[in-house]
């Protein structure tokens, strides 16, 4: 009876709830964004953002290399959708923590290949139940191309310093 009680009052106030109400803790519920990530290095320091941010913890490598995206900004205790540009959406939906952060390895569970990630510009877009999304990008280099990080970095980046 209490489960029923409580799912009752939630429905009550996300209907009751309007535009400009207040998210739990105070912060107003920032209106849907769409950013683009700048940066390719990730910052792991929690703070609280009010746009969604990603980046990826390396823009190239090849076929073996493990690309985790990592989320930030989004909407706290919601689902996050992740979709790679002209591959799909994969079946797994990790979850922000209190912080709005979350993050999520490109295909250690085959979600979008069967093998490993063939070469190609990826192209990665999370999306949280409230709509708000933000975007980046990864470079798998063709398989014997030399050792992983080696090759052209995606376009718009500067080649790595010796």
């Amino acid at each position: 009876m209490a489960v029923v009680l409580v799912g009752a009052g939630t429905a009550l106030g996300l209907l009751l709830r309007g535009p400009g109400a207040q998210a739990v803790g105070g912060r107003p519920p920032p209106p849907p964004t769409s950013i683009t990530a700048s940066s390719t290095s990730c910052n792991f320091t929690p703070e609280i953002r009010n746009t969604p941010t990603l980046c990826v913890n390396q823009p190239f490598g090849d076929s073996d290399t493990a690309f985790v995206i990592h989320g930030d900004g989004f909407d706290p205790g919601s689902t996050i959708s992740i979709s790679i540009a002209g591959v799909g959406v994969s079946r797994y939906h990790p979850v922000a923590d209190q912080m709005g952060t979350f993050n999520y390895a490109i295909d250690q569970g085959h979600y979008f290949f069967s093998g490993t990630i063939p070469a190609g510009d990826y192209h990665v877009v999370a999306t949280d139940t409230s709509g708000r999304t933000a975007r980046v990008s990864f470079l798998v280099n063709l398989p014997g191309s030399g050792p992983p990080g080696q090759g052209p970095p995606p376009s718009g980046l500067p080649p790595p310093s010796s």
